[in-house]
């Protein structure tokens, strides 16, 4: 088996060696005839060899830059601002609401859905006329929904009430009491 040095010496031109030299951060020096290209070429590989590599200095994250501009369309990596946090209480909320069937009063779901969304922007009665118009089931089926897009991370609400709402119109709404013709009939002759 051959020694470094003479594989460099056969498979190198002198050109090349300068390059390397170069590349590895030496400096060729023609002036010492007793150290020639190739020993020079052996000895920067050796020190670039022992050398460590010091890795370059970690940036401080607090530094602030003044020309960037993050823009909250797009598929970057911008996290928007989340309003909607599921707490404790609003979690033991969603459990109550799940056991809760069709014959529950409305203002006590309006009450669990008020503690639900609370410090989202509603009118006054609106979880009350959302009580009236969708039974439990299928408002806490929306509730799961928009749960599972938040916990998920696929979507982030600034108005999770707004969008709860937007959600529930597609549902089928509760069912309204038949008016037998007895009791019609009955009205009208009281009148």
């Amino acid at each position: 088996m051959r020694s470094r040095e003479d594989e460099v010496r056969a498979t190198v031109s002198k050109e090349e060696a300068i390059r390397r030299i170069e590349k590895l951060g030496g400096v060729y020096d023609s002036t010492n005839i007793g150290f020639d290209v190739y020993d020079q070429l052996l000895v920067c590989e050796a020190i670039a060899e022992s050398t460590p590599i010091i890795p370059p200095p970690i940036k401080d994250v607090t530094t602030t830059v003044e020309n960037v501009v993050a823009y909250e369309d797009g598929n970057d990596g911008y996290k928007q601002q989340v309003s909607f946090e599921l707490t404790a209480n609003k979690l033991e909320a969603i459990s109550k609401l799940k056991k809760l069937t069709y014959r529950t009063p409305p203002p006590e779901i309006a009450s669990l859905l008020e503690t639900i969304f609370e410090g989202c922007d509603t009118y006054t009665g609106w979880w009350l006329s959302v009580a009236q118009q969708w039974n439990p089931r299928a408002i806490s089926r929306v509730l799961v929904q928009l749960t599972k897009l938040h916990s998920g991370g696929w979507r982030t609400f600034k108005n999770p009430g707004a969008y709860f709402t937007s959600l529930i119109k597609h549902r089928k709404k509760r069912r309204r009491p038949r008016i037998s013709m007895m009791a019609v009939n009955n009205t009208k002759q009281n009148i």
